[in-house]
């Protein structure tokens, strides 16, 4: 099981690095060059589909139009390191 954790972690990072974002559109076109294959499609659109459902339960109208370029405040290490507080929050609380 770690192992497969540890590729999942690699595979993010490698999504994270080559998007240099969090925005939506910059996290498609990085899992997109990263996994050019029928799963990485498959897992685009799963992602989408959990990401519209949350954002339809959870944000106001206001916040769900506006589009936010973060590049040149996108921090990766910071980026990749909050998966794995999430992940502990997740394991611990639930």
């Amino acid at each position: 099981m770690q192992s497969i954790n540890v590729l999942l972690d690699e595979i993010l990072y490698s999504i994270l690095s080559a998007a240099h974002s969090l925005t939506t559109d910059k996290l498609r076109a990085g899992l997109l060059s990263i996994l050019p294959t029928p799963l990485g499609k498959e897992a685009l659109l799963e992602a989408e589909v959990e990401l519209r459902a949350y954002l339809d339960n959870n944000t106001s109208r206001d916040h769900k139009n506006k589009q936010e370029n973060d590049r040149d405040t996108f921090h990766l290490q910071w980026a990749f390191e909050v998966r794995h507080s999430l992940a502990y929050i997740h394991t611990y609380h639930s």
